[in-house]
């Protein structure tokens, strides 16, 4: 039996939505984004959506079984507290929001699923179930953040981070559960363009150094140690797993080689990364099974690591 919902947002994620849902048999078959959008009339006839001329309309006239919220990251709050008397199940995009208090009252609350996709990567699976309580893991992660040269400053470094890293956090938790956080250095150049943010994340699992930087050329990756094994997601859509060495040598020059022996990504040639499966869940939270799934909650606890390193910088 075919599911039937409403979306609102008409970015590029939006679409990815309608194609990763329709697959998972969730038809999406409305559409509205800010008043009079292009963008969503284009979605809509190229989808053969119906069409609301705005957020408000569409809410009140809603039929549906499921509602998704895919707009830009500062509407989404608003948009999720108008909906929420809807009495039906939410899936909403990250950050929601980027204050923690925001959520205090509905962080709790089951109907309401957040767009973590990364959660869903089929290499990040494999390395949380390789995870043993036994085990410690030491890691680096490194968080490139593109920012505008001509609006270099430290707020917008930090809006970056919340907006676009807050998957990093959620990932982070995800694998390791709650993390404390030390040792946070903060070096900010506005003469020659350099923002960067360094810190530890640790818990009895693991200790993580993390450094953000404005405009490096690197994508963002993260590698973790267990003492036997590296575990290197460079970028986050691909594992590689690395034990030992291959030495060769060439006019008496040994060369060191990380052995490989396991590698597994996340690409999908028809979705998103991780869409797909994050759908699939949805699909069975809207029939009104229990299912493990990012919440409002987790959201909330990626901010509460955020907001303290913003105290101390």
């Amino acid at each position: 039996m075919t599911m039937k919902g409403a979306i609102i947002g008409s970015t590029h994620i939006a679409e990815s939505h309608i194609n990763a849902f329709s697959k998972n048999g969730l038809q999406i078959d409305s559409i509205a984004s800010s008043r009079n959008s292009k963008s969503a009339k284009k979605i809509s006839n190229r989808y053969g959506l119906e069409y609301f001329s705005n957020t408000t309309n569409l809410i009140n006239k809603f039929d549906k079984d499921f509602l998704v919220i895919a707009s830009s990251a500062d509407s989404l709050l608003p948009i999720l507290k108008s909906a929420l008397d809807l009495n039906t199940k939410i899936f909403i995009e990250k950050p929601v929001t980027s204050k923690s208090d925001n959520l205090k009252d509905i962080k709790y609350k089951k109907n309401i699923q957040v767009g973590l996709n990364r959660r869903f990567y089929p290499n990040f699976q494999y390395f949380k179930s390789k995870i043993n309580k036994n085990n410690f893991y030491t890691g680096s992660v490194f968080i490139p953040e593109p920012i505008d040269i001509k609006n270099f400053t430290k707020n917008n470094h930090k809006k970056r981070i919340v907006n676009n890293a807050i998957h990093v956090f959620d990932l982070l938790i995800y694998l390791f559960g709650n993390l404390k956080l030390k040792n946070i250095e903060y070096i900010y150049k506005q003469k020659n363009k350099l923002s960067v943010l360094s810190f530890h994340l640790y818990n009895s699992k693991c200790h993580i150094q993390v450094q953000s930087a404005a405009n490096q050329s690197l994508n963002t990756q993260m590698n973790f140690f267990d003492g036997k094994n590296t575990y290197s997601f460079l970028p986050l859509e691909e594992l590689k797993v690395y034990k030992g060495f291959n030495v060769s040598e060439s006019n008496k020059i040994n060369t060191y080689k990380p052995q490989q022996i396991y590698s597994l990504n996340a690409y999908d040639r028809f979705y998103k990364p991780g869409f797909n499966k994050q759908a699939a869940v949805f699909k069975k939270i809207v029939a009104g099974k229990v299912q493990e799934k990012p919440e409002l909650k987790d959201i909330v606890n990626s901010l509460n690591l955020i907001e303290k390193i913003y105290e101390q910088i």
